[in-house]
């Protein structure tokens, strides 16, 4: 008889427990934890923005896939959507993978949206990481705390030199350690 009361108390218990879990999982709608890896493509884009509270602007670093020998590879132009440094697309799936395997929660919109003016984007007290691709954008935020480790975890995916330098000098500007960081080796950075 006892045993009878444990379970059905033991039920009463699970019931509302499996309903909060359903509930949250129709919360998630148009979220997921990454998977854009097999969606990568020449459109693919990715932007990295944070503005610490009370810092100067810090400008977007924007990562662009072109082609193996295309000369932008050893530019990084200033516009007003950010910095802008271009990397193939195998460093592209790579890097992607990368944002996958952190386990990020991704807002998604079926809009492939383009990179406005910097100056517009919303001051979120978070890293945004905004992935474009072809058909859709996808969105996610990461805590400040986390930002070197992150980025850190994120930089060996980068093999092009120019667009090397461009991550290390973006973590920098965090606080991040960057080990060997040569300030000189691309002077345009400071007039572009």
């Amino acid at each position: 008889m006892k045993a009878i009361q444990e379970v059905r108390r033991f039920i009463w218990l699970l019931v509302p427990l499996l309903g909060l879990i359903v509930l949250l999982g129709w919360a998630q709608t148009g979220e997921n934890t990454g998977g854009t890896g097999s969606r990568v493509s020449a459109d693919t884009a990715i932007r990295f923005f944070y503005h610490p509270a009370g810092s100067y602007f810090h400008a977007p670093l924007i990562i662009r896939v072109v082609g193996e020998n295309d000369p932008q590879l050893i530019t990084a132009p200033m516009s007003e959507a950010g910095r802008t440094t271009y990397i193939r697309l195998s460093e592209m799936k790579s890097l992607t993978q990368g944002l996958e395997r952190l386990g990020l929660t991704w807002k998604v919109s079926q809009e492939a949206e383009e990179f406005g003016p910097a100056f517009d984007l919303a001051l979120t007290g978070k890293m945004d990481i905004t992935v474009r691709l072809s058909k859709s954008t996808e969105l996610a935020e990461l805590d400040p705390k986390s930002i070197c480790t992150t980025l850190g975890v994120l930089a060996p995916s980068l093999t092009t030199p120019r667009a090397q330098w461009e991550f290390r000098k973006f973590r920098l500007n965090y606080g991040c350690r960057v080990p060997g960081f040569n300030s000189d080796a691309y002077p345009d950075h400071y007039y572009k």
